[in-house]
């Protein structure tokens, strides 16, 4: 039997992520990566289909890791864990499986 995986427990998996990537890394500020995170999930919401969106969530994947040991402030962690509802919302919204979107975080 398939374990059903909940849209919140998804959004707040994400969310956690997120919170690892609000801090000054490879150079760039706070805001920066914050910035950055919240354009992944403007870029998925300009996709018109699942290739799209896994393109970009793909994308998103690539720069979470590489970005990994980053950590933040507070005012940073609110808009990190916003643009990481909005990306998650949006993937599952065009198409890509939340196993997926689980396996990809678990894998960070």
């Amino acid at each position: 039997m398939k374990r059903k995986i909940s849209w919140s427990s998804l959004a707040a998996m994400l969310a956690c992520l997120m919170l690892a990537f609000t801090a000054p890394a490879c150079g760039g500020s706070g805001a920066d990566i914050v910035k950055k995170l919240e354009g992944f999930a403007k870029s998925c919401e300009a996709c018109k289909d699942k290739a799209c969106a896994t393109g970009v969530w793909d994308g998103f994947i690539t720069y979470a890791k590489a970005n990994k040991s980053a950590s933040g402030n507070e005012e940073n962690k609110v808009k990190a864990q916003a643009a990481a509802k909005n990306l998650a919302a949006c993937s599952v919204k065009k198409g890509i499986a939340p196993t997926k979107i689980q396996k990809d975080i678990t894998s960070i």
